[in-house]
């Protein structure tokens, strides 16, 4: 056994096993480095992807937080009991007071965070895409037109991408007004 490759896209990394001789400046021992190496980059990568997780999630639970507020703030019946229930009551409460939250949400995340604006954006919407697909699990014959239906709920992010590019262009506005004065 000459050792075991890890490949991280960058060419391979070889480690050796402890008991072959490799020579050099550590005096001929068998060094550990190229293994804690190795795992250290593999925590950090992990780390990195679990932050991306996180923030999808929290940016998900937003824009279900903002429908929400909406069907507080405006008179909208309920929708009815059976196979559209949970798609219904998001696209019934998907008004022009929703589309201006999801505006402002996205210009505040945009001019404190600078995400990337469609990754966001797409991400706030989310929720809809999560209520068509369970509903299309649940009931069979449902949601029989779900590429449809993703442009339309593409549609409903425009809003929220608008935002978030203009509060990233006044946030680079301003960084570079105040820097010249």
């Amino acid at each position: 056994m000459k050792g075991i490759y890890l490949s991280f896209g960058l060419g391979p990394l070889q480690t050796f096993p402890p008991w072959e001789s490799r020579g050099g400046a550590h005096g001929g021992r068998y060094s550990i480095l190229p293994r804690l190496y190795t795992c250290i980059i593999f925590i950090v990568a992990m780390l990195s992807v679990l932050i991306r997780l996180l923030k999808f999630f929290l940016l998900v639970l937003l824009g279900l937080g903002l429908i929400l507020l909406a069907s507080t703030m405006q008179p909208v019946p309920p929708p009815p009991a059976g196979e559209y229930h949970y798609s219904s009551f998001l696209r019934y409460n998907y008004t022009w007071l929703t589309g201006t939250l999801f505006l402002l949400s996205g210009l505040a995340i945009g001019y404190r965070f600078h995400p990337n604006p469609w990754r966001t954006g797409i991400a706030m919407i989310f929720i809809f895409p999560l209520a068509a697909m369970y509903e299309a699990t649940r009931y069979r014959g449902s949601h029989n037109l779900i590429p449809l239906e993703m442009i339309i709920y593409f549609l409903f992010s425009l809003p929220a991408i608008a935002g978030l590019y203009t509060g990233k262009w006044l946030a680079q506005r301003l960084k570079s007004s105040w820097r010249s004065a």
